[in-house]
């Protein structure tokens, strides 16, 4: 499964990222290249990357959360 963490209220939480969510963008900073690219293809998005390849994703260009359109363009920064 895919997860990502977030902090509420000072405690670390785990949220789902991942094919049961496939509908909407999901959260790819912090994730490796190979993991981002699986996410965000499986969504119908095209990818473009910036940067190092070695590094995690910094950055991407469509909000996490936002409806997954196929076909769509996303620019993720390493």
């Amino acid at each position: 499964p895919w997860i990502r963490s977030v902090v509420v209220d000072n405690t670390l939480q785990w949220q789902s990222n991942g094919p049961a969510t496939f509908q909407q963008v999901p959260h790819v900073r912090g994730m490796t290249l190979r993991d981002a690219l699986f996410l965000l293809e499986n969504c119908g998005l095209q990818v473009i990357v910036q940067g190092n390849k070695a590094k995690r994703v910094r950055t991407q260009s469509i909000r996490p959360g936002t409806k997954a359109v196929r076909g769509n363009t996303i620019v993720i920064a390493l």
